[in-house]
């Protein structure tokens, strides 16, 4: 028992160690977002600029723009969601053979 207990923990010392840098990554995706979109903007302007009748390329820039964003925020979310329900799977899994090893105890 006392190998799984080892390994539960290591797991679950893992996956906090993975979990960890999602708000500074969260972050810097968010501003390489807004630089990868300023350009794509400025291009749009140029383009404009260049031709007047293509101002329909704000809205299919902004569209494009909006749905790129929502969904790098929904698969964040989903990830948080996922590694946060996988980490209570192990801290359950490790109260049962704490229970366990408590209970072999009293027994002997």
């Amino acid at each position: 028992m006392e190998s799984y207990e080892t390994n539960s923990r290591e797991q679950i010392a893992e996956l906090q160690a993975l979990t960890a840098p999602f708000a500074v990554s969260l972050r810097r995706r968010v501003a390489m977002w807004a630089i990868r979109w300023a350009i794509g903007f400025g291009l749009i302007a140029l383009a404009v600029q260049q031709w007047p009748s293509a101002t329909w390329l704000w809205w299919a820039g902004a569209a494009v723009a909006g749905l790129s964003l929502v969904s790098m925020l929904a698969m964040h979310v989903i990830l948080l969601r996922r590694t946060a329900g996988l980490q209570e799977k192990l801290e359950g899994l490790d109260r049962m053979v704490e229970e366990a090893e408590n209970e072999t105890r009293q027994e002997q």
